[in-house]
């Protein structure tokens, strides 16, 4: 058990403007012409192989060399822009907000950041042992211990902000890690888990164990208070999406979610010509990108790049122009410099 504010503030002195972690397994600074280093998320959930199934997807039907990597998540990785350690990488909304609003570690960061694509969204539901008697996340105890997403992540800072506000700040972060948030649960080890959907319909790994394998409800939340909170996004989603699984006790319908995006960056500044080939091939093998991951599916969707833009952060101009060029740019998204 960890104090999660400590454990974050850890996160962040070390992840976002201390050492690379896991990433720099080659010690190399970022890639040449013509190559993405593509950080992405931890290792053990969907977001990680999602992204493997495109930069795979790149290197067998371009010119493009993805060399995909996993990373200490999302906070970490705008670090990893700041001291050119990756050419490419995923943020969570709830990244790009903090930085935007130069919260700490953020501020101490000097680089801009532009968009490329949309990429998933994610979202988030309680799931506690059914032991524990709670119909509702506002039956939580004091002191409960609970996997909250990766620590480190842009969602674990979004389920603290979320939990502190409209439920309790009497509670702790567990890092058991994706793979290792089933067994904990069943073990007593943690008291619940924030258990993820990509894109509203698959279910992230440590989901589809926990059901089978631990006795576990999925949780109501207390929507009228948190749809009201301009911070978080909340949406409902089809039991079936989790009873499909089976061995869950109970799922509410519907489902409360709740929600945050993931978009692909680079640094403000990034070779035009790489850029623009990277857009225009995601572009070009929409309909094939679910065959490298389920997570990619909706891609096949002709707009779906522009689904969800980050607000108020600028597109890298050639991923502008390619849109453009393409038909599907869109004059409310903003054109960076």
């Amino acid at each position: 058990m960890v104090n999660r504010r400590q454990f974050i503030s850890a996160v962040g002195s070390a992840g976002i403007v201390g050492a690379a972690g896991c990433l720099t397994e080659d010690d190399g600074g970022a890639g040449a012409e013509g190559e993405f280093i593509f950080a992405t998320t931890g290792e053990g959930g969907s977001m990680y192989p999602a992204a493997q199934g495109l930069g795979t997807a790149i290197d067998e039907n371009t010119d493009l060399t993805i060399d995909t990597r996993p990373s200490d998540g999302t906070d970490a990785n705008m670090g990893l822009l700041d001291r050119n350690e990756a050419d490419m990488t995923l943020i969570s909304l709830e990244t790009w907000n903090n930085f935007r609003e130069e919260n700490e570690p953020f501020n101490e960061l000097d680089v801009e950041i532009q968009q490329l694509t949309h990429f998933v969204s994610l979202s988030l539901t309680p799931i506690a042992r059914d032991d524990m008697g709670w119909d509702n996340l506002t039956d939580m105890e004091p002191g409960t211990e609970l996997f909250p997403s990766p620590l480190g992540s842009g969602a674990a800072r979004l389920v603290e902000y979320a939990l502190e506000e409209h439920i309790t700040d009497d509670f702790e972060f567990v890092p058991t890690g994706l793979d290792g948030s089933a067994s904990a649960l069943a073990e007593g080890g943690i008291d619940l888990v924030m258990g993820g959907v990509i894109n509203g319909e698959l279910p992230a790994p440590n989901v589809q164990e926990i059901g089978p394998s631990v006795d576990s409800a999925v949780l109501e939340m207390p929507t009228d208070d948190m749809d009201a909170d301009p911070n978080l996004e909340m949406s409902e989603g089809d039991p079936e999406t989790l009873e499909d699984i089976g061995g869950y006790v109970s799922v509410p319908d519907p489902v409360h979610y709740l929600d945050m995006t993931y978009s692909v960056v680079v640094e403000e500044g990034h070779n035009d010509d790489d850029v623009y080939d990277f857009v225009e091939s995601m572009h070009e093998l929409r309909d094939d990108l679910g065959e490298y991951h389920a997570a990619l599916a909706p891609f096949e969707d002709d707009e779906h790049m522009l689904n969800a833009p980050m607000q108020d952060l600028p597109f890298h101009p050639a991923a502008a122009d390619y849109y453009e060029d393409a038909g599907i740019w869109n004059d409310d998204l903003i054109r960076g410099d």
